[in-house]
């Protein structure tokens, strides 16, 4: 069901909606994964080939551990949000916003409008995710979202702030 989400500054940015991800939806995330900036902000700064990719991505859609949902703002794909189930109580995030429209307040949106149908679908009541420590984007959109920082850690010779929320 659309939703009209607007901006704090009451600027309506669009009518966004979302849907889970699909096979045809493949390519779009590959690109979007290589995009430069999501390639700094993630802990493997490599770019990633398509058959690793595929192949990735076709376990992903099949696995009943995941839940990998599209954010459209009328109907353009402008984000992309995936949950996988860590234990039988938490669920990992990873999230990235289109290029395109970064800066909009969408990583936010995506996070609120996914994390009760993540912990619903899933089963679980924690929902976890990290974010590198010059990735200021992703830091303001967890904590708009409600999500609170629970550690401060190095993964991959990085530093990073892990982010909680309840469901």
């Amino acid at each position: 069901m659309p939703i009209v989400a607007q901006k704090d500054d009451n600027q309506t940015i669009g009518e966004i909606s979302l849907r889970l991800a699909v096979v045809d939806d493949a390519i779009l995330l590959w690109q979007w994964a290589n995009d430069p900036m999501t390639r700094a902000n993630s802990f493997n700064t490599e770019a990633i080939s398509w058959d690793v990719h595929q192949s990735w991505y076709a376990k992903k859609l099949a696995s009943p551990d995941c839940r990998l949902w599209i954010m459209e703002r009328e109907q353009i794909p402008v984000g992309q949000i995936r949950y996988d189930r860590i234990s039988s109580d938490s669920a990992q995030i990873s999230f990235s916003v289109a290029p395109v429209v970064r800066g909009r307040g969408l990583g936010t949106l995506l996070l609120e409008m996914t994390a009760p149908m993540a912990a619903r679908e899933l089963g679980v009541r924690w929902m976890r995710g990290i974010a590198l420590s010059e990735n200021q984007a992703s830091q303001r959109a967890f904590a708009k979202a409600r999500f609170t920082v629970t550690e401060h850690k190095r993964l991959a010779n990085r530093e990073c702030l892990v982010y909680q929320r309840g469901s």
